[in-house]
């Protein structure tokens, strides 16, 4: 239902940054974490991001989107 979505939103969990990363920076388990809401990629992705490179600055706790990496 669509009355659901904000809900959805805030009780999933998205894959976030620990730590600061520079464009180029490896993402690796060391340097992520899960962790509400869920406006970012889902952890079930996470063998899909393990590995990948960030393309912009990430900031520590922030939600990590496609488009960042």
């Amino acid at each position: 239902q669509p009355s659901e979505i904000p809900v959805q939103k805030a009780a999933r969990r998205s894959i976030v940054a620990k730590v600061d990363m520079e464009p180029g920076c490896r993402i690796s388990p060391e340097r992520i974490g899960i962790k509400r809401p869920g406006t970012g990629i889902s952890p079930v992705a996470l063998d899909r991001v393990l590995g990948k490179c960030v393309k912009v600055h990430v900031a520590a706790e922030q939600v990590i989107t496609w488009e960042m990496i």
